[in-house]
């Protein structure tokens, strides 16, 4: 079959939809192996972050939301067990980036908030 991007002339204007979650700017590194959780998720806004591995670096925490714009900041976090609480309940019912920040990486885990 013919590719769909490879169509029209060169100088034809192409409509195409795009969803709004593919063009957010979020941290390269994103979360794919397991060693950081967030549960429950969808969550009230009362969640707690699991790290898998023991985590010896400053933890800085912020949310994003869907258009990449940071909207809330937690500044350095304590974990405890390898675990931190984060609230988030004074943010509106939708779809968040948690962005975790070490020394050495940035790791991003999507959730939801539904109330």
């Amino acid at each position: 079959t013919a590719d769909p991007c490879n169509v029209g002339n060169p100088n034809d204007i192409v409509y195409a939809e795009i969803a709004a979650a593919e063009l957010v700017g979020v941290p390269s590194i994103v979360n794919n192996d397991g060693t950081l959780t967030l549960f429950p998720n969808p969550t009230n806004g009362i969640a707690t972050i699991h790290f898998g591995n023991e985590v010896k670096d400053d933890v800085r925490m912020t949310i994003s939301n869907i258009l990449g714009q940071v909207i809330k900041n937690m500044g350095k976090v304590q974990i405890q067990d390898q675990n931190v609480q984060i609230d988030a309940s004074d943010l509106a019912d939708g779809l968040y980036y948690l962005n975790v920040t070490t020394e050495k990486e940035v790791r991003t885990i999507s959730f939801n908030i539904v109330k």
